[in-house]
C-alpha cells in the first residue's frame, strides 16, 4: 500500500536517524561495483564527517570477497 502523509508524519527527523543502507543482489555485477566503491571510495569520506555512522549492506549471494569487506571498527557491516 502507498505511503501516506500521515505515514511520513510518524517517522523520526532527518536529525534523529541513523545509519546507511544499501541492499542489492550480489549476482548482478554492478551491484558488487557499487559495494566496492562505497567501502573504497565514499565511506571513508562519510566517516571523516560522521565517525560514528553505520553502514549495512544486504544482498543475497554475497561472494567471499563482499563478505571480506565486512568491518564492525569501519562501521561497514555486510550482513
Amino acid at each position: 500500500q502507498p505511503l501516506t502523509n500521515e505515514d511520513q508524519l510518524q517517522w523520526p527527523p532527518y536529525a534523529d536517524r541513523q545509519g546507511f543502507l544499501s541492499i542489492g543482489n550480489f549476482r548482478h555485477a554492478p551491484n558488487w561495483d557499487q559495494v566496492l566503491c562505497l567501502k573504497t571510495q565514499i565511506w571513508p569520506a562519510i566517516r571523516r564527517c560522521m565517525p560514528h555512522a553505520t553502514l549495512s549492506v544486504f544482498g543475497a549471494y554475497a561472494p567471499q570477497k563482499a563478505m571480506q569487506l565486512h568491518s564492525p571498527k569501519d562501521g561497514f557491516l555486510v550482513l
